[in-house]
């Protein structure tokens, strides 16, 4: 099966983080540490930050992270904004369906695939204490410049904490150099700011599932009020202090990135298929009323691809950028689908 649903790191975890995880398997006898103070402490060297400015996920990604915020800062009466189309759209309409977090929601259309930022803002009122903005969006790798979130930052009051999930920050802070927000370094003017994380992406590690958010001790203390302690395990922690340290593993994902997104671009344009640009490690494209059948052809030949009607976008698919042959085995069954 040729797995190209779920944005993954087609190469697997780097050797620095494999070697970590193979001397700490004799370990795993012995609970983590209480804090994850290792990996805090790697981050805040990491980002030139303190360790009590950040929190690290309790063992679902950016997911529990994301939970946890709308639970800590929002009460019942409290409204919660994001994006349609989205991630966090997707996430919190499914979390309230299921009765895991019942919150009000004004939920923004997007334009053309982008965050409208300016209607989110409008839409604060007195009873708004959260905005989630994702950032490259998913399912879409849509993204917001620096300068665009810098003026939006200055139209939202101080009291309202606006969430930036960057979960696929390396592959977009690899396409867009200084045009990518540094949301970190704005959390010096706007304390309200609380940047998400993760080593899922870039970094290989999914199935550890740890990721962090970087905010200001404050905002980092009304988290961990109901954060979970030793709720990273030892071997995630030991991979991801290595993993950030394997500077050459990352530049070497991010180009193979870059490459085979650049050769599924030209595969689309030359089969005349409408694709939405990305700066991520997955790009969406329009396959019409057919999508559903795409799919599923897709997938009787055993390759995986992800289909969006859960995010009310029917006749869209979005694909992971796979390893070379990955990406050739995917456009070539699809150039055969097509003729059919």
């Amino acid at each position: 099966m040729i797995k190209l649903n779920e944005n993954e790191n087609p190469h697997g975890p780097g050797p620095m983080a494999m070697a970590a995880l193979r001397d700490e398997i004799a370990q795993v006898s012995r609970y983590p540490d209480l804090e994850g103070v290792p990996l805090k402490q790697a981050l805040a060297e990491h980002y030139r930050l303190t360790p009590e400015q950040i929190t690290l996920s309790n063992g679902s990604g950016s997911v529990s992270l994301l939970l946890l915020i709308a639970e800590q800062f929002a009460t019942l009466s409290d409204k919660i904004i994001f994006s349609g189309q989205g991630f966090v759209s997707f996430l919190f309409h499914r979390f309230k369906a299921i009765g895991i977090l019942d919150r009000q929601y004004a939920v923004i259309p997007k334009n053309n695939h982008r965050h409208d930022l300016a209607g989110m803002a409008d839409a604060v009122t007195a009873d708004t204490k959260l905005i989630f903005v994702e950032n490259p969006d998913n399912p879409t790798g849509t993204w917001i410049s620096h300068d665009e979130l810098a003026t939006f930052l200055t139209h939202i009051p101080e009291q309202v904490t606006v969430v930036l999930d960057e979960a696929y920050y390396e592959y977009a802070r690899h396409a867009l150099g200084a045009d990518y927000p540094d949301t970190i370094a704005l959390q010096k003017r706007h304390a309200n700011l609380i940047t998400l994380r993760t080593f899922s992406k870039a970094y290989g590690l999914a199935g550890l599932r740890v990721a962090y958010a970087v905010s200001s001790p404050e905002l980092r203390d009304i988290l961990h009020k109901r954060w979970l302690r030793r709720s990273v395990t030892s071997p995630a922690l030991v991979a991801a202090c290595a993993a950030l340290k394997d500077e050459e593993y990352l530049r070497l994902t991010l180009k193979n990135n870059e490459a085979g997104m650049k050769y599924l671009e030209d595969s689309f344009s030359e089969m005349n298929i409408a694709y939405i640009p990305s700066v991520a490690n997955f790009i969406t494209f329009d396959a019409g009323e057919n999508a559903r059948l795409i799919f599923e052809k897709l997938k009787q030949r055993n390759i995986l691809i992800s289909p969006l009607d859960g995010y009310d976008l029917p006749s869209k698919l979005r694909v992971t950028v796979g390893l070379a042959e990955e990406n050739r085995a995917f456009i070539e069954n699809l150039k055969d689908i097509y003729k059919m």
